[in-house]
C-alpha cells in the first residue's frame, strides 16, 4: 500500500494601510504633504498565520519593521529625511508568502530656507502709503509678509523672483519695516534691515542766513562749464547748449541717446566738499521720458558708494514728477535704495536744495521742506569716516524704448554748494580764490575705465570725453587720457 501526504497551499496574509499622517505637519495646507517635519506615523491592519512580519518600505527602501498588536492592527513611526518619500507595507508570512499595498500619497519634506532681502523703498510726498520691494527666492508658492514696527501689515504680492508691497495708510510717525517669506513647506526667513522713515507731513522752509556759499555755477551768465568746479565733462558737443536761460544738456535718438554730463572731480577727502547745502535750479520738458540726474555720486566710483540723487526724473513720461533718492549697501552686500516721489511742475523752473548733515538729508523745492530722511541709509561724508561725492548733473542712454520722444533734455540754470559757518573762503564762479576748500591739484576720476553699474535706477556711465574749445577747457581732461569725439575716433 502507497501512503501519500498532501502539503496544505500557504495562506498568503492581507493588510491595509488605514492611514498616513504627519506628526508635526508645519506647511501651509493640512492636506498637500509638504512640511519641514518628516516625522510620520503609518498605521494599518493586517491578517495571516502567526509569524507574519510587516515591514515597512520607501519606494523599494526598507526603512522599518511596524509594531502589531493582539487585534490584528499594526503601527510604524518614523522621522522621513528631506526629499519626497512614496511609503507601502508589506506582509510576509513565515512561509514566504507576501501581500503588498499600494503606495500611499507622497510625502515632501523640504528643509530648504528661502532668502528674502529689500532692495527699494518709495515714499510719496503727501502720502503716507510707503511702497516696499525686495527679491525672494524660495519654492513654488513661497510668501512674502511684511511688518512695520513687528505689526503684520500685510503680504506682498510675489511675481517670480521678486516681491512688493503698498503699505495701507500709516499714522504719522517712525517705521522700521522687515519682511518674513515662508515657503508652503513652513520654512521661513527675515529680512530686518530695511531703512526706518518718517511717514507724515513735515514742514519749514529754507533759512539760507545760516549758510555760507562756498562756489557757484551760474549758467545763465556763463558760456562754459567752470573746470574749476566740475573738471569732468563728457558728452559730443552738440549735447551742450548755452544761453540765455542756462545750459542745456540733451541726448538723441540719432546718436543712440549718448550720455552726457558732467561732475566735480575726486578731491582728497579731507578737502573735499560734504556736509552742506547742494542747490540746483533746473526744468525739464514735458513728456519726454526719463533719464535726467542730478546727484551726489561716489568720487571713488564704486556704486553705490552711496548715491545720493537730488533730482530724477524716471516716472511716466505724461506726469510730472520727481525723485530724490539715496542708493546704498545694504548688510548683506545687496544694491538698497529709499526713494521720495513728489509732485512738481519740472517743465519750470524749480529750485531743489539738498541739506546734508550728520544723520539727515532735508529736501526742499523752492524753499519749502518736503521731507527729510534720517536713519542709517543717511551717507557719512568723507570728513567723518564716510564717502567722497562728486557733484554733477547727467542725462543717461537708457533705451530708446523708455523714450517717446527723439530728444530728451535737461536745462540748467544754476548750481551752488554752501556750508554751516565755513572757515575756508569763498569761491567765486570762474576763480578759485585763496584759502579756498577747493584743492590746488586735483585728482580726477578715471573717466574713461567707468562701467555701467548693474541698476534699474541709475546707469550714468561709461563715458568718452568731448572737447570743444567754445565749451571745455583742456582742464576738463584728465591728466594722461585723450579725449574722445562721440563717433568713437581719436581726434
Amino acid at each position: 500500500m502507497v501512503i501519500r501526504t498532501r502539503t496544505a497551499a500557504a495562506t498568503a496574509p492581507t493588510i491595509k494601510i488605514t492611514s498616513q499622517k504627519l506628526t508635526a505637519d508645519t506647511g501651509a495646507s493640512s492636506t498637500d504633504l509638504i512640511t519641514n517635519n518628516g516625522a510620520v506615523i503609518l498605521a494599518g491592519t493586517m491578517s495571516g498565520p502567526s509569524g507574519t512580519t510587516v515591514k515597512i518600505f520607501d519606494g523599494t527602501r526598507l526603512i522599518g519593521t511596524a509594531k502589531l498588536d493582539t487585534k490584528g492592527g499594526w503601527s510604524f513611526s518614523t522621522t522621513l529625511p528631506a526629499g519626497t518619500h512614496a511609503l507601502h507595507a508589506v506582509a510576509t508570512s513565515s512561509s514566504g508568502a507576501s501581500a503588498s499595498t499600494a503606495a500611499q500619497p507622497t510625502i515632501v519634506v523640504d528643509k530648504t530656507l528661502p532668502m528674502v532681502a529689500f532692495q527699494y523703498e518709495s515714499q510719496v510726498v503727501g502720502s503716507n502709503v510707503v511702497d516696499l520691494w525686495g527679491t525672494v527666492s524660495g519654492s513654488a508658492g513661497t510668501t512674502v509678509e511684511v511688518f512695520a514696527n513687528g505689526v503684520d501689515i500685510g503680504a506682498a504680492t510675489v511675481t517670480g523672483n521678486t516681491w512688493h508691497l503698498a503699505t495701507p495708510s500709516l499714522v504719522p510717525g517712525n517705521y522700521s519695516f522687515s519682511a518674513v517669506a515662508t515657503t508652503i513647506a513652513g520654512n521661513s526667513a527675515t529680512f530686518s534691515g530695511i531703512p526706518s522713515l518718517t511717514a507724515g507731513p513735515v514742514s519749514g522752509t529754507l533759512d539760507l542766513s545760516k549758510y555760507s556759499r562756498v562756489w557757484d555755477q551760474d549758467f545763465t551768465t556763463s558760456a562754459a562749464i567752470d573746470t574749476n568746479i566740475f573738471p569732468i565733462v563728457y558728452g559730443n558737443p552738440d549735447q551742450f547748449s548755452f544761453g540765455p536761460n542756462g545750459l542745456t544738456l540733451s541726448s538723441y535718438r540719432s546718436e543712440g541717446f549718448a550720455n552726457v554730463g558732467f561732475l566735480q572731480a575726486n578731491w582728497n577727502p579731507t578737502l573735499s566738499q560734504g556736509y552742506g547745502l547742494y542747490s540746483v535750479t533746473a526744468s525739464v520738458p514735458a513728456g519726454q521720458g526719463t533719464g535726467i540726474a542730478i546727484l551726489l555720486w561716489p568720487a571713488n566710483n564704486v556704486w553705490p558708494g552711496p548715491e545720493i540723487d537730488i533730482l530724477e526724473n524716471w516716472s511716466d513720461p505724461t506726469s510730472q514728477t520727481g525723485y530724490m533718492s539715496v542708493h546704498f549697501k545694504g548688510p548683506n552686500g545687496q544694491d538698497m535704495a529709499n526713494s521720495i516721489k513728489f509732485s512738481v511742475d519740472l517743465t519750470q523752473q524749480n529750485t531743489f536744495a539738498l541739506d546734508w548733515e550728520d544723520g539727515s538729508l532735508t529736501y526742499y523745492v523752492n524753499g519749502v521742506e518736503l521731507f527729510q530722511i534720517t536713519g542709517s541709509e543717511v551717507p557719512k561724508d568723507a570728513a567723518h569716516g564716510g564717502i567722497n561725492a562728486a557733484f554733477g548733473a547727467q542725462i543717461t542712454d537708457i533705451g530708446s524704448n523708455f523714450e517717446p520722444t527723439d530728444t530728451v533734455s535737461l536745462t540748467i540754470y544754476d548750481m551752488s554748494y554752501s556750508v554751516v559757518n565755513p572757515a575756508g573762503s569763498v569761491l567765486k564762479t570762474g576763480a578759485v580764490s585763496g584759502g579756498s576748500i577747493m584743492p590746488a591739484v586735483q585728482q580726477v576720476l578715471d573717466v574713461m575705465a567707468m562701467d555701467s553699474p548693474s541698476s534699474s535706477f541709475l546707469t550714468p556711465l561709461p563715458v568718452r570725453m568731448s572737447l570743444s574749445d567754445e565749451l571745455f577747457s583742456s582742464a576738463s581732461i584728465p591728466a594722461g587720457h585723450t579725449p574722445w569725439f562721440g563717433d568713437g575716433e581719436a581726434p
